[in-house]
């Protein structure tokens, strides 16, 4: 399971904007492009970082459609959406999780 999130990046008012569809609010600028992807692996990361710790839902990533590029947030954080995402599925909670693997 991947957890990278598609993201429009378009030009407005001398700047490129950023923001994911799938992320509400998720939203960067940058002046280039390459500068524009980065930015939006942290927005991203940041954003992600905010709902892991205020223990909210989050949604699966879509499809990239045309025109959007992929981006990734921190490999720690995609770890925990993967793990977050995992513990659901198999219905346990986070206490299960823990003494499974040996910690409190």
């Amino acid at each position: 399971m991947t957890f990278t999130y598609p993201a429009r990046i378009v030009k407005a008012d001398g700047v490129l904007e950023v923001d994911f569809p799938d992320l509400p609010g998720c939203i960067t600028y940058s002046e280039t492009l390459e500068k524009a992807k980065e930015e939006a692996a942290e927005a991203l990361t940041g954003y992600l970082e905010s709902v892991i710790a205020r223990a909210r839902e989050f949604k699966l990533p879509s499809k990239k459609a045309s025109g959007m590029y992929a981006i990734e947030p921190a490999k720690s954080v995609a770890f925990a959406l993967w793990l977050s995402t995992k513990r659901k599925e198999s219905g346990m909670t986070l206490t299960d999780v823990a003494d499974k693997v040996g910690v409190k």
